[in-house]
């Protein structure tokens, strides 16, 4: 059965090219000279679109993960919200009507979102629609995450969490493939994780981190960022992926000249910034 494909990038991976010919010295007599070069190497990345079967394994994988959490003590995310709620709540009401608020407000995106991707009235008009709701939920979401680790960092310890965690990381291993060939077929794609099941991938993805591997590990990162949009129904089609992708890119640009910023100020500049800052009254 021929693979379709959710979406695919491309990615230079920087390779060292070692040549080694046969010459003669000035005395005539023949030598191995070995020259060496760096040069940038095409890698096709695509995320497979997961046929029905694979939708009953992520099923059972979650179940099982969650079961696992379960076992080993950790408690569920209902489970903390009630005992909390039995002793007065774990937020105030203004910030119970917040977070609900913000909830509501991202699953109205999304619906808003797969409406426009109905239609193809107006072209031109529902893909600027489309991009601007992006964005705008990229901003919720990371609203609700700050509003959760600042106000409820329990939950991160929950059996739910642990299991929609390593349920996104399962999609990636399972969908991701990656191909150095030029116009690659189907059959030229293999699984950046390698075979195997979930524990040999997780070991494959944490190599990657160990090592600081320069290609793969922002790959993964990458991956794991448009799986995930991808899990929760935010984007389906290849437009909204190359939309995430750019709105990853800038935001990973964006912390890189942050960084680098902070890194060329002087210790004067950062003591003169304190300087200038509003005292608090005593």
């Amino acid at each position: 059965m021929k693979q379709k494909w959710l979406y695919k990038l491309v990615a230079n991976k920087t390779e060292t090219k070692t040549e080694t010919k046969k010459a003669k010295d000035s005395d005539g007599k023949e030598v191995t000279a070995t020259t060496s070069e760096t040069v940038e190497k095409p890698v096709t990345i695509a995320i497979a679109k997961p046929r029905r079967r694979l939708y009953e394994d992520a099923d059972l994988f979650h179940a099982v993960k969650l079961s696992e959490g379960i076992k080993a003590g950790l408690l569920t995310r209902h489970l903390i919200a009630k005992r909390y709620d039995n002793d007065g709540g774990l937020f105030s009401d203004e910030e119970r009507e917040e977070y609900a608020t913000l909830i509501l407000i991202k699953n109205q995106k999304i619906k808003d979102y797969q409406l426009l991707a109905v239609g193809d009235e107006e072209k031109e008009k529902v893909e600027k629609s489309k991009a601007k709701i992006l964005k705008e939920l990229t901003t919720i979401e990371r609203e609700i995450q700050n509003f959760e680790e600042e106000r409820s960092s329990l939950f991160d310890r929950t059996a739910d969490v642990r299991a929609e965690n390593q349920l996104v990381m399962w999609w990636v291993f399972s969908l991701a493939h990656f191909s150095d060939k030029q116009d690659a077929k189907d059959e030229d794609f293999e699984p950046v994780f390698g075979l195997g099941g979930f524990e040999e991938k997780l070991s494959v993805y944490d190599t990657f981190f160990d090592e600081e591997d320069d290609f793969w590990l922002p790959i993964s990162k990458k991956l794991a960022f448009l799986t995930s949009f991808w899990h929760n129904g935010s984007i389906s089609d290849e437009k909204s992926f190359q939309e995430v992708e750019k709105l990853y890119d800038d935001s990973l640009k964006k912390e890189i000249e942050d960084s680098e910023a902070i890194a060329k100020k002087s210790p004067e500049e950062e003591v003169a910034k304190e300087d200038d800052s509003p005292k608090k009254e005593e």
